[in-house]
């Protein structure tokens, strides 16, 4: 196949021949089967317009004179070459067509338009109207809907339509004395070309002085294309009479504003975004209910299938819905499965190459290795997609400016993001235009600078997305054992952050290249984010791998992870003997720290189980074995669990000192911040509402180093409940969705069944029984799943009060029981409380 660029190609004869050449290489296809293919391609986006055979015979002739480009653009395509060469080709036959001169301009009316006079559109808050955004997110609709508004502000106005083709392929954009002699010729003036552009602009402003003329601007190319047409009245004639320009473009036109104030004249400027998904949606419903008058659950998703493909591009929801018009034959579902994601992906690069061309290499080499990466990009991750290039920090910036500026990403102040539709055309042309050896290379350098930036700076979202993406390139370009190297370095900070679904996915993405000594390791691993997500059963089947493909360096500790997996899933009794068994294997091998977890372990589990004294001596024993080993970490954990145990029993007084001796000797094991939180929640139960706010701003800001994810969430957590005591529930509700949206994020079942809890409360203390309930059942299926006893009595005793709210006796007494049965069977100190409730309820 012919190369991409043809600049040898001198005339309209050799591009035929050189046509012909590529219908050879592609099997010589019939001119008939040529018209067909590109009749389907065309009607992929949108348009009827199929060629005859005939017409496309004609390209292939050798002594034409002039050539169709948008049909040789075409026919490119349909004998198979990609898109940034059917581009090339149409550059070249408009070239070749005498295209390079400026873009002929015609000046045309635009009818008033009939039927409502209802728009949606605001009116001009200034004569300069500027309207960006990305290519067919419907701006020019949106401009003909605002003049509609503008003509009818003033009666006898006139709305006259220029394109001024900034972004068409093969031509330059409109000249602006070109412009200016048409829009003389269309409101009557003398505009021979021995007129200058101030003679042109003197008569256009003498036109306006008298009535009102709208003049819109399409495509524009940029604020200096638009510097001759900016005239101002300064004769001020009457209100609302002068030139006012409604102009539209892909690029934001900087300078505009400073260009237009020299002429004393203010700019009004709108971004015209891409449609709401649930816009789409109701679009897309309206459109098919005449059609379809009946809707079903299949329907229903396959609109929401669709406008998901749509992703707010007009241009696409028109295509869309013109098939579903031409095919009243197919079901909902049938065009759901047409189309998948292929209105975004048929014309995405087509429809972005202008953009992409006007930007200059640089900036379109990070843009194509921005689609590289999925979801936002960290800004400190961007210099390493231009490592090759040498680019700084600086440079960095400007491109990214530069793309901002053509509204092909959105620079926020951490990350930078691309619309669907922009990064589908960014991918394509990255796998398209970079070389497979610079893949591979930026992959493992991504991944490296992921590497770097976990260790130096606060771990969020960002940096956790941003590691699965670059987890999810190494994949894509073969970097595999790059990444398999990288991951065990970065999963561990990212689980102890919080965000063990991402740690989760990266150990996934990576097992398949880990080399066969570290497969244990990554099934120990996995088994560690499994458990922290709540999925027991495949945290189980990892440590039952990683123990036979492990050779432990400390003996016992995978089956004393076992036993933690095994609790949380509420086999108690089997978990006591994993704890048992993992104690005496490591006291076998003479091994005292997982000896001392181990017992520490068991210890916890004889609290949850209501075994108190057991509890207690288990905690002493675990104490003394570390304290010999030296284990700082496991004798912290210990105490801080011997809290929870105290709090537990009612001894709130011992559970503050110890607390606070926690504090006071610091230490490894569990984080400064969570032990604040600790002694708010005792607080809390003790009614001390202003000491637990105090102690939960303490955790914020002196927990001892960044706090970790779950740390903010419980925080959240129990701020809710201060702003709930005090009576603020709406502050409450929203502090208790702050966490629940963090802990459904992440994939954090312990948290979510926490904050689902305090809504529920919060909804009783509102007397809103079917929002408290929904809360309750939704936190007791949660706890049931963990085996967390006190957690399934808090579900349980705001049930009784949803039902004693909505007047239901028996159903509150029932729930109450349930609630204080749990309580007594751990030795809660809440039972009491519980029962009191319901003795209450009996008198009332």
């Amino acid at each position: 196949m012919r190369p991409t660029t043809l600049p040898s190609i001198a005339d309209l004869g050799e591009l035929a021949e050189a046509l012909t050449e590529l219908r050879a290489e592609a099997g010589a296809p019939s001119f008939a089967e040529l018209a067909r293919r590109v009749g389907a391609l065309r009607l992929g986006r949108g348009s009827r317009d199929a060629p005859g055979k005939v017409t496309v015979y004609d390209c292939f002739r050798t002594d034409r004179h002039r050539v169709d480009a948008e049909l040789i653009h075409d026919l490119v395509l349909a004998l198979g070459a990609s898109a940034s060469a059917a581009a090339e080709w149409r550059t070249t036959a408009a070239r070749l067509n005498g295209a390079t001169l400026g873009a002929p301009v015609s000046a045309s009316v635009l009818p008033a338009a009939e039927g409502s006079t209802s728009t949606g559109v605001e009116p001009a808050a200034a004569p300069v109207v500027v309207l960006t955004g990305l290519p067919g997110v419907g701006k020019a609709e949106f401009a003909r809907r605002l003049a509609e508004v503008e003509r009818r502000r003033t009666p006898g106005a006139v709305v006259l339509r220029v394109r001024l083709h900034g972004f068409e392929d093969g031509q330059r954009p409109a000249e602006a004395d070109e412009v200016l002699r048409e829009l003389v010729r269309a409101v009557g003036g003398r505009s021979d070309r021995r007129l200058d552009a101030a003679s042109l602009r003197e008569t256009l402003r003498t036109a306006a002085h008298d009535r009102r003329i709208i003049v819109l601007l399409e495509d524009a190319f940029s604020a200096a294309q638009l510097a001759p047409l900016l005239i101002a009245d300064h004769a001020r004639g009457p209100a609302g009479f002068g030139l006012h320009l409604i102009v539209t473009s892909r690029a934001r036109l900087d300078g505009l504003e400073a260009l237009a104030a020299a002429e004393g004249l203010a700019v009004d400027r709108r971004t015209v975004l891409p449609l709401e998904t649930e816009e789409t949606v109701r679009r897309l419903s309206a459109a098919t209910a005449s059609q379809r008058p009946t809707s079903s659950s299949t329907d229903d998703a396959a609109v929401r299938r669709l406008a998901n493909a749509i992703s707010g591009i007009r241009l696409d929801l028109d295509l869309v819905l013109r098939f579903i018009e031409d095919h009243p034959d197919w079901s909902l579902a049938d065009v759901a499965e047409r189309f998948g994601d292929r209105p975004r992906r048929d014309h995405a690069v087509p429809l972005l190459e202008p953009s992409v061309a006007a930007i200059g290499p640089d900036a379109a080499t990070l843009f194509r290795r921005l689609g590289l990466l999925r979801g936002p990009v960290r800004l400190d991750v961007v210099g390493t997609l231009l490592d090759d290039a040498g680019a700084d920090a600086l440079t960095s910036v400007r491109l990214l400016r530069r793309l901002a500026d053509m509204h092909l990403a959105t620079v926020s102040e951490r990350t930078v993001e691309l619309h669907p539709l922009v990064h589908t055309a960014a991918h394509r042309l990255a796998v398209e235009q970079e070389r497979p050896s610079v893949l591979v290379v930026l992959a493992e350098r991504v991944l490296e600078r992921f590497r770097e930036l976990v260790g130096s700076v606060r771990f969020d979202a960002s940096l956790a997305d941003g590691l699965v993406a670059a987890a999810a390139l190494a994949v894509d370009q073969r970097a595999g054992a790059a990444l398999a190297a990288v991951v065990f370095h970065v999963v561990e900070p990212v689980g102890d952050a919080g965000y063990w679904s991402h740690a989760a996915e990266l150990l996934q993405l990576a097992a398949p290249f880990v080399p066969r000594e570290r497969r244990g390791t990554t099934a120990e691993l996995l088994a560690r984010a499994f458990e922290k997500l709540g999925r027991y059963d495949d945290a189980l089947d990892h440590l039952h791998r990683a123990s036979r493909l492990l050779t432990e360096e400390q003996p016992g500790r995978t089956m004393n992870v076992i036993a933690n997996v095994e609790r949380q899933l509420g086999r108690m009794a089997e978990a006591e003997q994993s704890y048992l068994r993992a104690a005496r294997i490591a006291a076998a091998a003479g091994n005292p720290i997982t000896r001392g977890r181990a017992l520490g372990n068991l210890g916890n589990l004889a609290r949850i189980t209501s075994r108190y004294r057991r509890s207690e001596r288990l905690f002493d024993l675990a104490e003394a074995v570390s304290a010999r080993a030296g284990d700082d970490v496991n004798r912290t954990i210990v105490e801080s669990n011997r809290v929870l145990l105290l709090q537990a029993q009612g001894r709130f007084d011992e559970a503050l000192r110890r607390c606070a001796t926690l504090l006071e000797r610091g230490g490894p094991g569990v984080n400064r911040g969570y032990l604040f939180t600790q002694r708010a929640m005792i607080l809390l139960d003790l009614d001390r509402v202003a000491e637990a706010e105090e102690a939960l701003l303490a955790a914020g800001a002196d927990g001892g180093g960044p706090t970790t994810f779950d740390e903010d969430a419980e925080i959240a957590i129990q701020l809710a409940q201060v702003a709930r005591r005090r009576g603020d529930l709406v502050e409450a509700a929203r502090l208790a969705d702050t966490a629940l949206a963090s802990a459904e994020r992440v994939g954090y079942p312990l948290l979510r069944s926490d904050a689902c809890s305090t809504l529920g409360e919060i909804a009783a203390d509102a007397d809103d029984a079917g929002t408290a309930e929904r809360w309750a059942r939704g936190s007791l299926e949660l706890a049931e799943l963990l085996g967390d006893r006190v957690e399934q009595a808090r579900a349980f005793e705001t049930i009784g009060r949803a039902a004693a709210i909505r007047g239901d006796r028996a159903a509150a007494d029932a729930a109450f029981a349930a609630a204080a049965d749990l309580l007594s069977a751990v030795g809660h100190w809440r039972a009491t409380a519980v029962q009191t409730m319901r003795a209450d309820l009996a008198r009332a």
